[in-house]
């Protein structure tokens, strides 16, 4: 198929490179010049793994292209709209982005006679992709269904793993207009729809002290079509679960390290009832990045109309203390943080990514300049960012090995494999605090003791 994605941000090259990868022509567009010159050249402006290998392979194939304008529109048989849609102050998304590229594609459907099925895959509230149709319609002249399709399909790309979490996807959701629509859709991304997935029997879970497991592969249907509206609140449902798992997992951490409990023993039993699952219950510095804070306020700010959503309240608010718990616990080590040499390793708000959106390093390293420390950071990836951000006021050290060198204390604020390196952790002459859980031997968050 011939497809325009319009958006070259996270979403928008992610979702353009793999379509591409799957055999369709891709065009993707931006207002910004910069990022459609590197785009055309096969690079982009932030990290992800294989994506460089996947855009170069595209681009010097022919499949893959960008452009400032949006003259592609009307050949394309699918236009995906990947813009942002920024949090306001209040909590509710900013459509304008959303709206001058329907307005857009509108413009240019009028120079075409072909059915072109508009995909909305930013993230956006109920009712927001219906609202969209009287703009094209306007523009365009013609009815939705008739004279264009068009259909809501939610990312769920993970920063670091999006290249493989679009290729094997846990669900794919089609939100329709109509049935037509949905078909296009449904042609399109066939090729993702069956995944294989390991089912795990327990038998006899406590053999000799371990887990006997049983595991057995079967080929499952992971799509699903339903309505616009259902596909819209998909999105902002999942976030706000794995949210809140995560500010849940905090809490009970706090609460067990304050009685003297390792919360990651007392997890990795409680985790072996099937009805709980092990997966975003590991106890740290809090969540960040681009979504889950903003779509947990967006969900909120829908909810006003009659409702107060004060648990999705309380998610927020304890992901908002919890970086600053690494920070009381390096306190209570050295009793005073004033001109102590903290190392920070990682800055990203996780691993296999330079983004620092939401990060809880963010917080930590603000506090930390509060308490007067000096402060060294490494990260393999996200150093060139966090100096955008405090400039001289840290150091930035070259390697992992020279930020510990001469620190009173480490903090692991990102679970970059290579600082469990046993090599590595030998190195270390000074206390380690674990941010992030990850580390047998260190005391941290939810570990009060080694």
């Amino acid at each position: 198929m011939k497809i325009t994605v319009v958006g070259s941000g996270y979403v928008g090259v992610v979702s353009a490179a793999c379509l591409a990868e799957l055999g369709n022509h891709v065009t993707c567009i931006d207002i910004d010049k910069e990022k459609v010159e590197k785009l055309s050249r096969g690079e982009t402006t932030f990290f992800e793994p294989g994506l460089k290998e996947l855009l170069r392979k595209n681009v010097s194939e022919g499949r893959l292209g960008a452009s400032s304008e949006y003259y592609s529109v009307k050949d394309s048989d699918v236009v995906f709209v990947c813009v942002g849609t920024p949090s306001g102050d209040n909590g509710s998304i900013d459509l304008s982005f959303v709206k001058s590229a329907a307005g857009q594609i509108g413009e240019q459907l009028k120079e075409s006679d072909k059915y072109i099925v508009v995909v909305v895959r930013s993230t956006v509230v109920p009712g927001t992709t219906r609202m969209l149709i009287d703009i094209i319609e306007e523009t365009l002249g013609k009815k939705a269904g008739a004279g264009f399709g068009l259909c809501m399909v939610p990312e769920h790309l993970a920063e670091g793993s999006a290249v493989k979490d679009f290729f094997s996807p846990d669900k794919l959701i089609i939100g329709q207009y109509d049935e037509k629509s949905g078909d296009v859709l449904e042609k399109l991304l066939t090729p993702l729809r069956h995944q294989e997935i390991k089912i795990k029997n327990l038998l006899d879970p406590l053999v000799a002290g371990q887990i006997k497991e049983d595991l057995h592969t079967i080929t499952a249907d992971v799509m699903r079509r339903c309505s616009l509206e259902e596909a819209e609140a998909e999105k902002y449902i999942s976030n706000a679960f794995l949210a809140s798992k995560i500010s849940f997992s905090n809490e009970l951490a706090n609460i067990l390290e304050n009685a003297g409990i390792n919360y990651f023993n007392v997890r990795d039993m409680a985790c072996l009832d099937k009805r709980i699952g092990s997966r975003f219950t590991q106890a740290g510095t809090g969540f960040g990045g681009s979504c889950f804070s903003k779509d947990v306020r967006a969900l909120m700010k829908f909810a006003e109309n009659g409702y107060d959503a004060f648990l999705l309240n309380a998610v927020l608010d304890r992901n908002k203390k919890q970086p600053y718990r690494l920070v009381e616990l390096a306190k209570k080590l050295l009793g005073t943080l004033e001109n102590k040499n903290i190392a920070v390793l990682g800055a990203a708000f996780k691993p296999n990514t330079d983004d620092l959106r939401d990060a809880p390093s963010l917080k930590i390293i603000e506090k930390l300049l509060d308490e007067g420390a000096e402060i060294s950071v490494y990260d393999p990836k996200a150093s060139d960012n966090l100096k955008k951000i405090f400039n001289d006021k840290i150091s930035y050290s070259p390697t992992k090995e020279a930020c510990i060198e001469k620190a009173d204390i480490c903090l692991i604020v990102t679970e970059w494999d290579e600082f469990s390196d046993e090599a590595f952790r030998d190195k270390i002459r000074c206390p380690v605090l674990d941010g992030r859980g990850f580390l047998n031997n260190a005391k941290g968050i939810g570990k009060p003791e080694v």
